[in-house]
């Protein structure tokens, strides 16, 4: 009996070694945006597979057989070239077959330590490519005379939002074994979310994290103080690499993850109404600059027309869409204004548009089901992570991410999981 208990434990390890591996590697081709980044996830996340397969539930297998049904359907009558539909296919299917992985997975903290892993590793080679190597290139971008940070998923809107599960994976490790040593992994990944210049992403992250760590009183004051240190000194490293000083960008870094260790204050009570306040001011004002530029008002303004332009495709093969990857192939019969893009930037509507609304409605009924499972269990890190993903993906293109994508599966995997009873912490 304890040989098998034994047995099984070294299989999920296993398991969790593999795709974290292989979702490392996807994370740093790209994340994942291009077929080359996506096939490493799956000889891994089959091999995981079948180490996990008796933990399996026939039900959710039966929603990726599905999944994969309504994907051939759509691929076989795709005008895209071969090429294209195959990648948008297997980046979309990544996302079931991350979800049947989380529903397998008995250790409720397995997942969590692996995005946090991966989003550090991501954070961590962004920070020093923005301080050591400034200038135009995949990592980092110029934008209003400011660098903006990318790192290795090469678009700063989902760097953002992929820094920004990674953090609430932190803080639910931090919550369940508090460590000096810890509290650098997350000042680096907020950092580096700051550094990304995500107006709206970080707005919502910041949003959603106010409400999440209220559940946690030690928690809560990690959060606040390092959002505070990291927006500062954000907003310092903005400056020094602005005017060409990537060095002294450098030594704020270094001066913020040693000024880390001191944002734990134990009990985490101390103080906290005017952390609460000063944060809702900076929360406030970020939400403020976001609703009155006029840049971003463009931005939110030309997506929605992408987004209205898209609507009209539905109706030439509601069932099955038009496609995998064929949306750019019929962008040019139905917009209104003059612009080119390879996406909707509403990853719902994408997915409607290209592999049908049956397709659509899988996707969403999954992803919501998950989130309600996940409320109702308390647990609140994966509901956090879903809402995040799912709010961004609204407005921009991170559903095209194999990355974000893998995040999101898990997390709703983890939630429809009945290996996962009700969480007493919220974290």
């Amino acid at each position: 009996m304890i040989d098998a208990e034994k047995k099984k434990v070294n299989r999920e390890k296993c398991a969790s070694v593999l795709v974290a591996a292989s979702f490392f590697a996807c994370a740093f081709l790209s994340g994942g945006y291009f077929l080359a980044g996506t096939l490493p996830l799956y000889p891994c996340f089959i091999l995981a597979f079948v180490l996990l397969i008796k933990n399996f539930d026939v039900k959710n297998a039966l929603v990726f057989a599905i999944a994969v049904a309504l994907c051939a359907v759509s691929l076989l009558q795709t005008r895209a070239s071969l090429e294209n539909g195959l990648a948008e296919v297997a980046k979309t299917l990544v996302f079931f077959l991350a979800f049947l992985l989380g529903t397998a997975f008995t250790d409720r903290f397995a997942v969590r330590k692996i995005i946090c892993f991966v989003a550090f590793s991501v954070a961590v080679v962004g920070l020093l490519i923005y301080c050591l190597f400034t200038s135009n290139n995949e990592a980092v971008f110029l934008y209003n005379g400011y660098y903006r940070l990318q790192s290795v998923l090469c678009y700063a809107n989902t760097t953002a939002i992929f820094l920004g599960c990674g953090y609430f994976a932190f803080l639910s490790d931090f919550a369940k074994s508090p460590s000096p040593l810890k509290l650098p992994i997350g000042m680096c990944i907020v950092l580096a979310t700051f550094l990304t210049v995500s107006k709206a992403g970080i707005t919502v992250f910041i949003i959603l994290a106010t409400l999440y760590v209220k559940a946690e009183p030690r928690v809560r004051s990690v959060f606040v103080l390092q959002s505070i240190v990291s927006a500062i000194a954000a907003l310092l490293m903005l400056t020094c690499t602005a005017n060409g000083a990537g060095i002294a960008a450098f030594i704020i870094c270094a001066f913020a993850l040693v000024c880390s260790f001191i944002t734990d204050t134990k009990k985490g009570t101390r103080c906290f109404r005017l952390w609460l306040f000063v944060l809702a001011v900076v929360t406030v004002a970020i939400a403020a600059a976001v609703i009155c530029s006029a840049l971003s008002l463009l931005t939110l303004k030309l997506r929605l027309i992408y987004i209205f332009d898209a609507i009209p495709l539905l109706k030439i093969n509601p069932l099955f869409g038009i496609g995998p990857a064929a949306y750019r192939e019929f962008v040019g019969s139905v917009q209104t204004a003059s612009y080119s893009v390879s996406h909707i930037h509403c990853g719902i509507l994408e997915f409607a548009v290209e592999n049908g609304v049956l397709f659509a409605l899988l996707f969403t009924l999954t992803v919501v089901y998950s989130f309600i499972r996940a409320f109702k269990k308390r647990l609140y890190t994966e509901a956090a992570m879903i809402l995040l993903i799912l709010l961004h993906s609204l407005i921009d293109v991170d559903l095209s991410f194999s990355s974000v994508l893998v995040v999101l599966g898990l997390c709703t995997g983890e939630a429809a999981n009945k290996n996962f009873k009700t969480d007493k912490t919220g974290i």
